[in-house]
């Protein structure tokens, strides 16, 4: 499994998350061509991914439903949110265990969500 996956995005948002995020940390595999199917299968073999970025194109299944089984294997978790298509509640926009980021996004609010769902990782799971 790679470090860092995207799942349910348009190509191109997931090519311009990878782009952005491979700038930062070069050494951070990704993977944008997988199902959630295919990504769940891994981490229930045990490969759990570092980053997984979540969008709206999810067959059956809501983005906040999808991130909560992440959040149980210490993901760090960013939610990409299109208010017109798919908006979230209130209650997912502050949950403490994912970031939302608004699209679309520029490159800073990207690294911004990334470093917060990073740090509610450690915080979530250092004690």
């Amino acid at each position: 499994m790679s470090d860092m996956v995207i799942i349910g995005c348009e190509p191109l948002v997931a090519a311009d998350v990878e782009e952005n995020l491979a700038a930062r940390f070069p050494d951070l595999t990704v993977r944008s061509d997988l199902s959630f199917s295919d990504v769940w299968n891994a981490v229930s073999e045990g490969s759990v991914p570092t980053i997984v970025i979540i969008g709206h194109k999810l067959k059956g299944m809501e983005p906040v439903e999808v991130a909560g089984r992440f959040a149980e294997h210490q993901c760090a978790i960013v939610i990409l949110e299109v208010e017109d298509e798919a908006p979230l509640s209130f209650e997912a926009r502050q949950a403490q265990r994912w970031a939302v980021l608004p699209l679309p996004f520029s490159d800073s609010g990207l690294n911004r969500a990334v470093d917060e769902a990073l740090g509610r990782q450690r915080f979530r799971f250092s004690a």
